[in-house]
């Protein structure tokens, strides 16, 4: 099997016309989705700033800006450079299917495919087209992208299992000072050429853990 898709400089070119979205090219979280709070499952549309979230490295942590933009204005006309991704059920741990902007980061961890010297490893949207089933799709008629937002950059769990980046880059207060230095991640971001040849190690091993 040859390298995965990937295609460079993925910007609408019709971000800032009238006829554009001016929100595709962005991470965040499509309505409807599932992601995991301390009260168990439920869409991210309906959290809320305070809500306690289980992140991957630092426990739980309260969500401390929620930003909510209106996506895909224009559906089934959008160039192939910014199309979401149809995520299949069981492709990154997830029991159930959902679809993620190219934008997002995700966590593999515990892996048993070990080229980078440890086994935990996150890796872009981008370079996981065509990997266990994933494939890009026209998105759906108007909808929200959610973006949450931490003390930190933290992976949470979403559709029953895959473990999905939340950056930090908005914040509506400063920074607790206590809380806002964080230890190294354990989880090492893959570059394109790195992010290839893991994904073809897992796909050829056979499972995901």
């Amino acid at each position: 099997m040859g390298s995965f898709f990937r295609r460079k400089g993925h910007v609408c070119p019709h971000i800032m016309s009238e006829r554009g979205c001016a929100r595709c090219g962005t991470s965040g979280f499509v309505t409807g989705t599932l992601v995991l709070n301390d009260s168990g499952w439920g869409p991210v549309e309906y959290l809320k700033i305070g809500d306690m979230i289980p992140t991957l490295e630092h426990g739980s942590q309260p969500i401390i800006n929620i930003v909510q933009e209106p996506i895909w204005l224009d559906p089934g006309t959008c160039p192939s450079s910014i199309l979401p991704l149809d995520i299949p059920a069981g492709a990154l741990g997830n029991t159930i299917p959902f679809l993620l902007p190219i934008e997002n980061a995700i966590a593999l961890v515990g892996q048993p495919i070990d080229i980078t010297g440890i086994a935990n490893v996150s890796i872009e949207g981008i370079d996981i087209a065509e990997f266990s089933g994933i494939k890009f799709v026209q998105p759906p008629a108007s909808t929200m992208i959610t973006k949450l937002y931490f003390e930190g950059n933290e992976f949470i769990n979403i559709a029953k299992g895959a473990s999905i980046l939340c950056r930090t880059e908005a914040r509506p207060f400063a920074l607790d000072p206590s809380r806002s230095a964080q230890p190294p991640s354990r989880i090492q971001r893959l570059n394109q050429e790195q992010a290839d040849a893991f994904l073809l190690l897992l796909e050829g091993s056979g499972h995901l853990n």
